[in-house]
């Protein structure tokens, strides 16, 4: 399937929230608009260009010469169709525009499809985080990559 990726901006918050719901620890559509406003900040959302449904969003906050992932969800019916990786692809691309080499992220040791994700495309477990997730309850993964 192809997507487009393009950057989020405030227009995008009510879909964006919409996209949330479907994810655990959705972000509310308030978190959403702070971070579309964060000067260090990059977020992109991925639209399909077969139905010109958004698809999926991420957000990551960086810091020279690092970066970290916040934030990644698509909605259910495009999961596992190269949504995030592209989502992904991209969100590399411009962290290595603004000087970072390495990315982190956490995720949660429940989400065996996203540590998949992660692994395949270069990432390596670092450490655990006991009972860092809420809503619901569950340990968070700090996974690394170098770019």
């Amino acid at each position: 399937m192809l997507f487009r990726i393009r950057p989020a901006g405030g227009e995008d918050v009510a879909v964006i929230a919409e996209i949330e719901q479907a994810a655990p620890s959705a972000w509310p559509a308030s978190q959403i608009e702070l971070e579309l406003q964060q000067l260090n900040g990059i977020s992109l959302i991925a639209c399909s260009e077969a139905d010109a449904c958004a698809a999926g969003w991420c957000c990551a906050r960086y810091c020279p010469p690092e970066a970290e992932l916040l934030k990644i969800a698509v909605i259910p019916r495009y999961r596992r169709s190269g949504a995030a990786s592209r989502l992904l692809a991209e969100l590399f691309r411009q962290i290595v525009k603004r000087g970072c080499s390495e990315i982190f992220l956490e995720v949660r040791r429940n989400n065996l499809p996203a540590q998949e994700l992660y692994r395949k495309i270069g990432f390596f477990e670092l450490a655990l985080r006991k009972s860092y997730y809420r809503d619901p309850p569950d340990d968070g993964i700090v996974f690394k990559k170098y770019i």
